[in-house]
């Protein structure tokens, strides 16, 4: 599946996530607190679904995109020395994509580690992914 369909699908599900997550303003305090810790079943569901059906190479591609996002927004002078020494944009990717495969070598862990990020947050990493790399 291509990349940037996948980032595209996957900032759908996080959208849902924040809207039922902030849905109703009216929920008293217990509530809230159970829904930080349970984090929306359904939802949480729905993503987990998703980042399942992927496939290995689809699902590592998604989280080096947010990886790389993520430096994009947070360290963008390291982010560039990581590209001029990688030899370039693609070449980061790879070796990205190597290093999580390395770290995080169980899909199924993986994909819960990811799925437990923020949303908004992720969904900001993969904009940024998008705007620079794709």
């Amino acid at each position: 599946m291509d990349l940037n369909n996948v980032i595209n699908a996957y900032k759908v599900i996080l959208s849902k996530a924040f809207a039922t997550s902030n849905g109703d303003k009216r929920r008293n305090s217990v509530d809230k607190i159970i829904a930080l810790f349970i984090k929306n079943p359904e939802t949480k569901s729905e993503g987990l679904n998703f980042l399942e059906s992927l496939d290995t190479e689809s699902f590592y591609n998604l989280l080096s995109a947010w990886d790389i996002g993520r430096s994009v927004l947070t360290a963008p002078d390291c982010l560039n020395d990581d590209i001029r020494i990688n030899g370039g944009k693609t070449n980061l990717m790879k070796e990205n994509v190597k290093t999580l495969k390395n770290n995080l070598p169980i899909q199924y862990e993986a994909a819960i580690y990811f799925k437990d990020k923020d949303c908004i947050f992720v969904k900001q990493c993969l904009i940024a992914f998008q705007k620079d790399f794709i």
